[in-house]
Formats: structure tokens, C-alpha cells, sequence
């Protein structure tokens, strides 16, 4: 059984299907009925309590490839079904997530990250327990692909932040797993790339202050990093030419509609005004940057994430 993880869904190339939309059905239709669930997506969902009853999400893919599913499910006041299962199929076969849809409503939750081959085979299909009499919402799903974020010859990171604590020796800022990513180490600032030889580390010399703002940038043309520090340099080196693929998806330290929040122990935070953070296929020159960390705004176009 594949772990349940709850994220905020990231921006890429995301297809959403919804219970009113087209890609979606129900069998045996006279199971399902119109509910009231708050939060529900598009002010919309179906319910059952029928353990035969069963529910399909079929995307129509663009592309073969890694793609990061989602679930959403609205809240009611009636108790839930607390053992859902979702079954996705992926070219892999059949993987299958129990979910308690008693937590988490009005939210995206992964449901795991799966290689589809995009020939219509592949489907998300729901099954309630029919435990208890307990309410079982269909409602959408999501299908993520973030091939565009396997930045491997050129990409800068981009964001406001401040530290609580560092509470640690390792904190992430903007990771993709292990191929790039901003970071702290005790307390100096990192810009990591890892090829398939190993990882390189960027590493600022002055120490990181907490309960501080700082904008920070890092880029990399292909053969050199920089890493810039409230619009100075603050160190540069030259690097492999390449960076790791990975399925792994891009994660923030926090978002945007809760700065304060952290997806691990440390407790990095985004700017609430302007765009928080941003990355770009290329390797931006020195002057938007100095102008950004100015003016706290994001100069220039091209970005491939907007806030989330």
C-alpha cells in the first residue's frame, strides 16, 4: 500500500477531472446522488454509502511520463468513509490508497507519483468500504506532470526568505529531491545541483541571521553557479554541466496562503507580498535579480511556477 501524503498540488502541467466533468462515471448510477459537501471542488460532488458502488476519473494524457496523482474531497457533517480506497492504474499495474475522507477535505491529497504511458489505459477508480453506513464523496483528481521542472542545463530559484530557527543541520527552501534545490546548512546558505557523479554544493561564507529577510537567487548557465545574496554575489563556482532528472517533485518550505507553515522542521518563510518564489528554464542575468531584491518584485517574465 503506497503512503498517503498531503500537499498543496504544485504548478505544472496539471489535468484536473471533476465529478461533472467529462473523463468521470459512477456505476451503477442509481448508487450516487447529489451532496452538500462543503469545500467540495467546483461546489460539487457525488455520494454513496454502496460498498458495490464505484467510482472512475479516466484522464486523456498529452504525454507518456511521471505524473504526481491527487485527490479532493469535500467535508459534510455526517460521519465519512474512513477506509476509501483508491486504485490507480499506471503502467505498472495497480496501486491501491486507503484514505480517511474525514480528514483532510477541501484539499489536495497525493495519492503518489506513478509512470503512466498515456494510452487511455490508465484510470483513478474509488471504492467505498460501505463500513458503518458512512458517506463516501466522489468528487476530483489530478494528474501533475512535472517533466518542465527537470531543469538540467540552465535554471535559476528565486525567493524571500526568513528563519525562524535553525534548528537543524539540513533545511530545505526549494528542493527538487537531491537534482537542485536551495538550502541552509547550520546556518550559511546552500545552491545545490547533483549529477549522476555526485551532488556540488554552492556555500555561502557569512552567516544567516534569523528572524531576517533575505532574497535570495542562485543561478546556473550550464557551467557556472552563483548565488546571490540580497542582490549581491555572495559566491560562484564552476560546476558540472548537467543536473539529475528525478520523478521526485518540487517542494517549498512554505506557501503562500500560510507563510507561517512548514512542511518540515524548520521553519522557512515566504514572502506574503508579490510573488514568494519563482523558477526559470535559464540562467538570469545579475540586473533582475539586484532589481528584485530591491523592490521585492519579480522583474522580467518566463517563469515557469506562479504562487500558489
Amino acid at each position: 500500500m503506497a503512503p498517503i501524503n498531503t500537499s498543496k498540488c504544485p504548478s505544472a502541467k496539471t489535468i484536473t477531472l471533476d465529478n461533472a466533468g467529462p473523463g468521470f462515471r459512477v456505476l451503477p448510477s442509481e448508487a450516487w446522488a447529489v451532496a452538500t459537501a462543503t469545500n467540495a471542488y467546483n461546489n460539487g460532488s457525488l455520494l454513496t454509502t454502496a460498498a458495490a458502488a464505484n467510482a472512475r476519473w479516466t484522464p486523456l494524457l498529452p504525454r507518456a511520463g511521471a505524473y504526481q496523482v491527487y485527490a479532493w474531497w469535500g467535508g459534510t457533517n455526517a460521519t465519512l468513509d474512513s477506509n476509501a480506497t483508491y486504485v490507480v492504474r499506471h503502467a505498472g499495474g495497480l496501486t491501491t490508497n486507503v484514505v480517511n475522507q474525514n480528514t483532510n477535505a477541501g484539499r489536495w491529497t497525493q495519492l503518489g507519483t506513478f509512470d503512466f504511458a498515456a494510452d487511455r489505459q490508465e484510470y483513478v477508480d474509488l471504492r467505498p468500504s460501505g463500513l458503518g453506513g458512512a458517506i463516501t464523496l466522489a468528487d476530483a483528481v489530478q494528474f501533475v506532470n512535472q517533466e518542465a521542472f527537470n531543469l538540467s542545463r540552465a535554471l535559476t530559484l528565486e525567493a524571500w526568505v526568513k528563519a525562524d530557527v535553525l534548528n537543524r543541520p539540513w533545511q530545505a527552501m526549494i528542493t527538487k529531491g537531491h537534482a537542485w534545490g536551495l538550502l541552509c546548512y547550520s546556518n550559511s546558505l546552500v545552491f545545490r545541483t547533483h549529477d549522476d557523479s555526485g551532488r556540488y554544493d554552492l556555500i555561502t561564507a557569512a552567516p544567516v541571521q534569523t528572524n531576517r529577510w533575505y532574497h535570495v537567487a542562485a543561478t546556473y548557465d550550464g557551467s557556472r553557479k552563483i548565488l546571490y545574496v540580497d542582490g549581491a554575489v555572495a559566491a560562484s563556482a564552476m560546476d558540472r554541466p548537467r543536473c539529475r532528472r528525478t520523478r521526485i517533485p518540487c517542494g517549498w518550505a512554505a506557501t503562500r496562503k500560510a507563510p507561517a507553515a512548514s512542511i518540515t522542521e524548520a521553519s522557512w518563510k515566504m514572502s506574503a507580498s508579490g510573488p514568494p518564489r519563482a523558477r526559470w528554464p535559464i540562467s538570469r542575468r545579475a540586473r533582475p535579480i539586484t532589481c528584485a531584491a530591491a523592490k521585492r518584485a519579480w522583474w522580467g517574465t518566463g517563469a515557469l511556477t506562479t504562487p500558489v
